[in-house]
Parts: C-alpha cells; structure tokens; sequence
C-alpha cells in the first residue's frame, strides 16, 4: 500500500485544477567540472542516493572523481535502478511531496549515467 500525505494531494489536484495537467516529465542538470587531471566533479541536481556516486566513482576514478548531489535544484530524491525496484518512500512514494505525480521511470539511473559519460568525454 502507497502512503499518501493529505496535503501533497491536494496541492496536485490544485495544480491541476489550475493547469488542466500535471507534470509528465522534468528538466534534470547534470554537470562535469575536469580539474586537469586531479579532480572530475560530477553535480548532480536533487538528492540522488549513493549508488550514483558508487557507480560514477567506479568508472571514472575512486580517488579523483566527486560526486555532489543538491547542484541546481532540490528536484526529488533521485533513485537507482535498486532503489526504484525496492519501491518505498525514496523509491516512489516521496515524489508527491516535491510536486511530482509519480514515480521517475525506471530507467532513470541509466538516463542520467548516459548523460554523464557524455559530458566525462566531453571534458577530457
């Protein structure tokens, strides 16, 4: 069962009410800062949980590559692939309360994992 909060309803109904529709989709920045060859800093917006900087340290390098999350907005939790499976409130239901309908699609980590590898390319 989904726990809902009562005012996180609300407020979407009343986005619709207004707008006529909800969001189906959302603008997400991700950005690379290269260092030379000492630091590559990988910003990411929301709160993506940590398996995004596992994963990213792991390709890119353990000890010179920084992951931040909280860059540009504070959009959502951001889940991985995992943590959409596992479901719960960082998986799918905390999306309301940050304005957003539904759950991210479950592709979500490969999404954002493809946008990073092009712009790591990019800066080296």
């Amino acid at each position: 069962m989904v726990e809902v909060h009562d005012h996180s309803v609300n407020n979407l109904l009343a986005k619709y009410d207004h707008e006529g529709k909800l969001r189906t989709s959302v603008p997400y920045a991700v950005q690379v800062w290269q260092f030379g060859d000492y630091l590559t800093h990988i910003a990411l917006a929301g709160e993506p949980c940590v398996d995004y900087s596992l994963r990213f340290k792991a390709a890119y390098g353990w000890e010179n590559t920084w992951v931040s999350g909280y860059n540009d907005e504070l959009l959502a939790y951001i889940p991985s692939k995992r943590v959409r499976c596992e479901g719960g409130y960082e998986g799918i239901e905390g999306m309301q309360e940050y304005g957003l309908p539904g759950a991210f699609e479950p592709g979500i980590e490969e999404t954002i994992a493809a946008k990073v590898q092009e712009m790591v390319f990019q800066t080296t």
